[in-house]
């Protein structure tokens, strides 16, 4: 397959690959992107040769590999996703960038400051499409809500509370970094695309104990509950609660937003849908009346994924940029140094 310029791709399809085979693969980005236009499948890769093969069947994938390099190695492959756990992003995706592949990557971007910098000054330098998978953004009720609070439904904003968590293991945080550069980045990037604004300041309130990366701007660690809070850059404070190992059935994350108005939930259980606003009583003693907007509802995932795709075949910029994973990185930098310090941290602070 010729390349007729860069980004844009002949006959409109994108040959693609896939680096890791694991639960998040299986579960959430294969099944969305077997629903995108433009879209073939060309080799699965996963270290577990066994799980490659049975993935590639499952998916319709031309060919599997235990090896990345058949995948960088390959010309019809045009994009690689890149599915593993972030301390072995960077030399993936180093690799994949001066191969000429564009990146879609599971979160976070990298485990270090330092890394991610180096990472996307590469990734510029090579001209390719890098993303970086923050999902909670991209679904439907979300992208709604961002419209809704863009529109000032709910007047002047009083309180938000984010919260995310798992039912993981409770011994296996460390091994993903910790809940906060792990699950916590989810709420992160979540919280920058609800209210349009950055997070400029963080300050972490209570953490169970653990033992911290001792490289100057290591990220990583063993935390499985944290609880922070931010302001943003429009002064809005945010209070964001993560648990690695929540036993009970609940949603992944859940967003309350109380405003001087209204009050708008997301993925509240009380809820009969996944996007609902309660109008704010205008006398003592009178109910809340609940309301649930209209809104798009699409495949889980497809959103997310078409929007990579077409920026390849089309030539466009559409995906969130991956210098928005590296905002996300300094939030948690922040969450860190915060909870050495026990004050507020800034987050545009130098890391050097």
């Amino acid at each position: 397959m010729k390349t007729t310029e860069p980004g844009v791709m002949e006959h409109g399809i994108v040959g693609c690959g896939v680096i890791g085979c694991g639960m998040i693969a299986e579960t959430y980005h294969l099944p969305a992107l077997v629903q995108c236009e433009g879209v073939k499948l060309i080799t699965a890769c996963d270290v577990d040769a066994g799980r490659s093969e049975s993935i590639s069947k499952k998916f319709g994938f031309e060919n599997w590999t235990d090896d990345y390099h058949d995948v960088l190695g390959n010309p019809k492959i045009k994009a690689v996703f890149i599915l593993t756990k972030s301390n072995t992003h960077k030399q993936l995706a180093e690799e994949a960038a001066k191969a000429g592949k564009h990146i879609f990557m599971q979160k976070s971007i990298t485990d270090t400051m330092e890394d991610a910098e180096e990472l996307l000054n590469i990734v510029k330098t090579c001209g390719i499409h890098f993303t970086v998978s923050f999902m909670h953004r991209y679904f439907d009720e979300c992208v709604k809500a961002a419209e809704l609070l863009q529109e000032n439904v709910l007047g002047e904003l009083q309180q938000v509370r984010i919260q995310n968590c798992t039912k993981n293991p409770y011994d296996t945080a460390p091994s993903y970094g910790g809940c906060i550069l792990d699950i916590g980045s989810h709420g992160i990037d979540l919280t920058n695309a609800l209210f349009g604004s950055k997070i400029r300041a963080v300050l972490a309130l209570e953490f169970d104990r653990q033992k911290l990366s001792s490289a100057k701007t290591g990220i990583a660690g063993e935390e499985r509950f944290a609880t922070l809070l931010y302001e943003l850059e429009n002064g809005t404070r945010v209070i964001h609660e993560i648990n690695w190992s929540s036993p009970s059935r609940i949603s992944r994350f859940q967003v309350d937003i109380v405003g001087t108005d209204a009050s708008m939930y997301i993925r509240n259980p009380q809820a009969e849908s996944e996007l609902a606003i309660a109008k704010i009583p205008t006398r003592q003693g009178e109910q809340s009346v609940w309301e649930y907007p209209q809104y798009e509802k699409t495949t889980l995932g497809q959103r997310q994924h078409q929007l990579f795709i077409d920026d390849i075949r089309h030539g466009k910029s559409d995906s969130l940029p991956g210098g928005a994973a590296f905002e996300v990185l300094k939030v948690v930098h922040a969450a860190k140094r915060s909870m050495q310090s026990g004050t507020w941290e800034e987050v545009n602070v130098s890391i050097r």
